[in-house]
């Protein structure tokens, strides 16, 4: 259950640092990496959603949260040198990731 309450937490904060980084990707000119990182925030906000409920699908919306995070490690490195905030998302990001996924190892 620690782990569970860890993903929320995670999913919270990443969904947070992600609308941030996004506002501020759009500000200077990078439209994709802002697309990825509001796609990957509403992902953390429902992950942690169904997981404080419990929900049926939690494991499968960790999971999806889990390769959401990836995919926007990858997109934040791209640019992390033209933006600082890009760098600090893909570390929250990756420990969001690491959350759900030590999550769904327990639940499994």
């Amino acid at each position: 259950m620690q782990q569970v309450k860890q993903c929320i937490d995670e999913c919270t904060r990443c969904m947070i640092i992600c609308q941030e980084t996004a506002i501020n990707c759009l500000e200077n000119g990078l439209t994709d990496c802002a697309k990825a990182l509001l796609n990957c925030a509403e992902i953390c906000d429902m992950c942690a959603t169904f997981c404080s409920r419990n929900s049926f699908l939690s494991e499968e919306m960790m999971e999806l949260c889990r390769q959401f995070c990836d995919a926007c490690i990858e997109i934040c490195h791209k640019y992390e040198q033209e933006n600082e905030s890009c760098k600090v998302c893909a570390i929250v990001c990756r420990s969001c990731a690491n959350a759900c996924e030590e999550a769904v190892a327990i639940a499994a």
